[in-house]
């Protein structure tokens, strides 16, 4: 953030006045503000009366990081700039100040790659004339280079929504992804409005950029994490269906990877095809299990940039043969981030058997498991339940036995059966698997504490409380209104 408000030229300067001065001796944070200051002495880098010490003081002394509430007055064009410490679950009344560097954009001035000039904001609050329109869009904090949050009044919110459903590219893509992953927070911090948060993402359908999709991924994957094995998962399903629809068909055939394809492509093609696959896309499923079994028939592994996507949801379906091939490949590898990958892969199968099987290999030892390297026998576990309910299940049924659960432990340790237990119950969605989870609970006995047993239906009654609260409400009303 402050390498950007001095500018790199006199950030650069500033360090190597400081390495100079401090060279083969010891140093604290003063030396280093010395150092950035006498590179701006002179200059109009900062308003007069401030310092850096005193900017960056109020960053590193003060605890959390702010949220900019923006008020516009949309009969004279001024805006009303407040700060205070953001709390992602409460709201807290505090004496913070920072030193905030802020800039702004609008619809008729999109000047988000103007880095060059900074106001600051170093009060509670403060009146700031603009020229912005009434019936423009105003943005703070362009490109996102200030650590802190950006609120606005509702009606901004709408004129911000409405333009990117227009044309996504008169905002900045990283302006794209901090409205995204400030909209969501603030409305969970009960700031915003979460139906407001909703109807801002629904423009992603003509997102084709990955930093945005990247900031959106977090709000689905909260809501999927949710909603899964409820009655409102179809209604989110709709939802997810009309973001990821175009984006996925543009896409072509995502087992190929083109040589002059960007790397933040390749990025975007992995999050919608495991989106598009985990929600049941014919041709994502199709297209993934023929890469696996052509992978296999050919013995030549998936390219690497499409290997994690084809593997998992290719090994929906697939046969023992296949599944001890991808096994085979992660065995023999000698690439650790390779065998990291294969093995969250091969915990996505949704063959009970095969998932089992995966499982008494982390536990067991032999010539050939003894090849596992230092930690992958617990990432075997993780990948398993991490993967979907299949898996959780899996863990259940095995995990049930009291032999195979004393050999766990013996293993593994008491802490990581506590963690299963805790992740198992972190996916407990609906009655069905509550009563799962009650008999798994049962089936492990004295293998774990009371405690323990408490905490995990703790946390399935937190999961189900959640649709009585105002956030939940609100949200299956959403996505309910939106099926329909």
């Amino acid at each position: 953030m402050f390498r950007t408000v001095l500018g790199d030229d006199n950030f650069r300067a500033g360090l190597k006045v400081y390495f100079q001065n401090r060279q083969l001796d010891g140093a604290v944070s003063d030396d280093l503000y010395a150092g950035l200051q006498a590179a701006i002495d002179g200059t109009d880098v900062l308003p007069e009366g401030y310092t850096v010490k005193q900017l960056m003081n109020s960053w590193e002394t003060e605890p959390g990081y702010p949220v900019l509430t923006v008020r516009r007055n949309y009969d004279d064009g001024s805006v009303i700039l407040s700060q205070e410490r953001f709390y992602a679950d409460k709201r807290s009344p505090n004496a913070n100040i920072w030193y905030i560097p802020y800039s702004y954009a609008s619809a008729s001035k999109p000047s988000f790659d103007n880095l060059s000039h900074f106001r600051w904001l170093s009060t509670k609050a403060e009146r700031v004339e603009t020229d912005v329109p009434a019936n423009e869009w105003i943005i703070f904090n362009k490109q996102q280079t200030g650590y802190y949050r950006v609120n606005y009044d509702a009606h901004n919110w709408l004129m911000i929504a409405n333009a990117l459903r227009e044309d996504p590219s008169a905002i900045h893509r990283f302006n794209r992804a901090q409205l995204i992953n400030d909209a969501f927070n603030l409305a969970r911090a009960n700031r915003h409005d979460m139906a407001l948060t909703l109807d801002l993402l629904r423009y992603l359908a003509n997102e084709n950029e990955y930093v945005p999709w990247a900031a959106a991924n977090g709000v689905l994957n909260y809501f999927y994490n949710k909603l899964r094995g409820t009655a409102n998962y179809h209604d989110f399903i709709v939802y997810v269906d009309a973001l990821i629809g175009p984006v996925f068909e543009s896409l072509g055939d995502i087992t190929v990877v083109p040589e002059d394809e960007a790397l933040l492509d390749k990025y975007l093609k992995q999050l919608i095809s495991t989106w598009a696959c985990r929600i049941g896309y014919t041709e994502c499923l199709r297209q993934t299990a023929d890469a696996l079994h052509t992978a296999v028939e050919t013995n030549t592994p998936v390219h690497p940039d499409v290997s994690y996507v084809v593997y998992c949801y290719g090994l929906k379906g697939a046969t023992d043969e296949e599944y001890r091939w991808l096994f085979d490949q992660m065995i023999t590898s000698g690439n650790e981030a390779e065998r990291s990958l294969l093995i969250d892969a091969l915990g996505c199968a949704q063959d009970r058997s095969q998932l089992i099987s995966l499982l008494t290999v982390a536990i067991g030892s032999n010539s050939e498991l003894n090849s596992l390297l230092s930690g992958e026998r617990s990432r075997i576990v993780s990948s398993i339940y991490s993967a979907g309910r299949f898996g959780v299940e899996a863990l259940i049924e095995a995990l049930s036995d009291p032999l195979l659960a004393q050999e766990f432990v013996g293993r593994f340790g008491q802490g990581t059966l506590n963690s299963v237990v805790s992740n198992v119950a972190s996916r407990t969605n609906n009655d069905g698997e509550l009563q799962q989870l009650e008999e798994f609970l049962a089936a492990l006995g004295d293998l774990i504490s009371p405690e323990t047993a408490a905490a995990a239906l703790r946390t399935v009654k937190t999961n189900s409380d959640w649709f009585t609260t105002y956030e939940g409400v609100l949200s299956t009303m959403y996505f309910s209104d939106f099926t329909n």
